[in-house]
C-alpha cells in the first residue's frame, strides 16, 4: 500500500480539506427539510437575507474547525483519533477490537467522489468512531488495511493473493420498489385511506385534501426511503468474506463477517408471500443494531428476493442449512384456544445443529439459531398455558434481528427445547 492511503508511516493525517464544505453542506441540507416541513404545515417562515448569510457561513465555520481538530494515525496495534477544539479528545481503537468498517457516501460526498469511514469495536454501543471524508479509493484502501490489520491482530493469517470479487446477488431496482410498496405497513395504511375515503364519498362527507395529503406523503416518505435504502443492493463474495454495497442518495458499503453469524431472521408479508419473496436479515455478533432491526446494512443478508434466491444465501452464511432443518410442526391443536388466527403459522423445527422457530399472521418470520449460538432460553407459562399443558420458550442471542421464539408448545417439548441449551429446570 502506498504512503498515501497507509499513513502508519507518515505519522498524524488529516481528513480531505473539502470535508468543511460536505460537513456544511449536511447541515444546510438538514435546515432546508426543517423548513420545508414547516412550510407543509402551513407555518410561513420570513428570514432576512443576512440571517441566511449568517446560518450558511456558521455551518461551514462549524465543518472547518472540526476539519481542523481532527487527525488520525494507524499505530502499530491501535488507530488513534484525536478531535475537539475547547475539548480535546483522544479515542485509541484497538486494531483486534475492530469489528465493521462501513464505508458510507452521502449524497453530497457522493458527488464529489467522498467518502467517510465508520468504525465499530466489539462490546460497542454503535459506531466507536468515523473518519469523514476521504477520496472513495483512498477510503476503500483504508477499511481494507484495518480490517487485514484486526485479523492479523486477532490471529488470522492476511490473504496475500488478490482475487475478483464474484456477485452473489444483486436486487432489481424494479422488485425493490413493488417489494417497498407491498409492504403490509405502507399497504395496510393506503386500503384504510381507500377504504375511509370509499365510506365518507357514501355518506355524503368525502375527506377532504387536508386529510389524505398528510397520509399520502407519509405512506411515500417510507416507500422512498425503503427503495432508496436498498438501491442497487449487492452481495459479493471476496478474499476477505461477504459484502454488501447499497443507496441512490448515499451509498453505503459494509462487510458481512460470515464467522461471526449467530442467526437468522427470514420475513414474508402477506402480499410477499402469495408472490414468492422474502427479506433476510442476520445477527452478527458485536454489531450493534439501532433503531428499526431491517434498517441496518451490515445486517442485511438481501432486503427483498424471491424465495429460491433467499434460500440460496442462507446457505451462505449457515452452512449445512438444508430443506429438513427448515421444516417445521405446528403446535397442538389446543392452542387454537389462546391464538384462534394465527395458530397454524406457529412452527417448530431443527437439527443437531439448528433450532428454527415460525410465527405472524400478517407478517410470517421464520428464525434461524445455530444451536452452538444460543446464550440462554427463557420459558414462559401463562394461567391458560398451564391450564392446557402449554408454554412458550424465547431462545436468546446476541443482540441483532434474529430472535427465536416457540410458541405454544406443549409443555414436556418446551422444556426439552429449554434444557438442550444447559438452563437447569428447577424442582418440581
Amino acid at each position: 500500500m502506498s504512503d498515501r492511503g497507509h499513513p502508519r508511516s507518515a505519522g498524524f493525517r488529516r481528513v480531505h480539506p473539502v470535508s468543511p464544505l460536505l460537513r456544511g453542506g449536511l447541515l444546510l441540507a438538514a435546515l432546508a427539510v426543517t423548513l420545508g416541513r414547516q412550510a407543509l404545515d402551513g407555518n410561513r417562515v420570513v428570514w432576512p437575507w443576512w440571517a441566511f448569510a449568517l446560518v450558511v457561513a456558521g455551518c461551514f465555520a462549524v465543518g472547518a474547525v472540526s476539519w481542523w481538530s481532527t487527525r488520525y494515525r494507524i499505530g502499530d496495534d491501535e488507530l488513534r483519533i484525536d478531535s475537539g477544539v475547547l475539548v480535546r479528545r483522544s479515542r485509541r481503537i484497538r486494531l483486534d477490537r475492530i469489528q465493521a468498517v462501513e464505508v458510507q457516501q452521502p449524497f453530497l460526498a457522493r458527488l464529489v467522489g467522498m467518502a467517510s469511514l465508520a468504525i465499530e469495536t466489539a462490546g460497542g454501543s454503535g459506531t466507536e468512531a468515523t473518519l469523514a471524508y476521504l477520496p472513495l479509493r483512498q477510503a476503500a484502501e483504508l477499511r481494507r488495511h484495518l480490517l487485514v490489520e484486526a485479523g492479523r491482530e486477532g490471529g488470522e493469517a492476511p490473504t496475500t493473493t488478490a482475487s475478483p470479487d464474484v456477485v452473489l446477488h444483486r436486487v432489481e431496482p424494479g422488485l425493490l420498489l413493488a417489494a417497498q410498496l407491498l409492504r403490509t405497513g405502507p399497504l395496510l395504511a393506503a386500503l384504510g385511506a381507500l377504504a375511509t375515503a370509499v365510506v365518507g364519498t357514501l355518506a355524503g362527507e368525502p375527506l377532504s385534501l387536508a386529510v389524505l395529503l398528510p397520509l399520502a406523503l407519509g405512506v411515500g416518505s417510507a416507500v422512498l426511503q425503503g427503495f432508496s435504502r436498498g438501491y442497487g443492493f449487492t452481495l459479493r463474495r471476496s478474499e476477505h468474506g461477504l459484502s454488501v454495497r447499497a443507496g441512490l442518495f448515499g451509498v453505503q458499503s459494509s462487510a458481512l463477517p460470515v464467522q461471526r453469524v449467530r442467526g437468522l431472521v427470514v420475513r414474508e408479508p402477506v402480499v410477499w408471500r402469495r408472490l414468492g419473496w422474502a427479506s433476510v436479515d442476520v445477527t452478527v455478533a458485536g454489531v450493534v443494531v439501532r433503531g428499526d432491526d431491517d434498517t441496518r446494512l451490515s445486517t442485511t443478508l438481501v432486503p427483498v428476493a424471491r424465495r429460491a434466491d433467499a434460500e440460496r444465501l442462507v446457505t451462505q452464511v449457515l452452512p449445512g442449512l438444508g430443506p429438513a432443518a427448515t421444516a417445521t410442526t405446528p403446535p397442538p391443536r389446543r392452542a387454537r384456544r389462546l391464538d384462534p388466527l394465527a395458530w397454524r403459522r406457529l412452527g417448530l423445527g431443527g437439527d443437531d445443529a439448528y433450532v428454527v422457530t415460525r410465527r405472524g399472521l400478517l407478517t410470517r418470520r421464520t428464525d434461524v439459531a445455530p444451536r452452538g449460538a444460543v446464550q440462554s432460553a427463557g420459558l414462559r407459562q401463562g394461567p391458560l398455558q398451564r391450564r392446557l399443558g402449554l408454554a412458550t420458550v424465547a431462545l436468546h442471542l446476541p443482540a441483532g434481528p434474529a430472535d427465536p421464539t416457540a410458541v405454544h408448545r406443549l409443555a414436556a417439548e418446551a422444556w426439552q427445547l429449554t434444557l438442550a441449551t444447559g438452563v437447569p429446570r428447577p424442582p418440581a
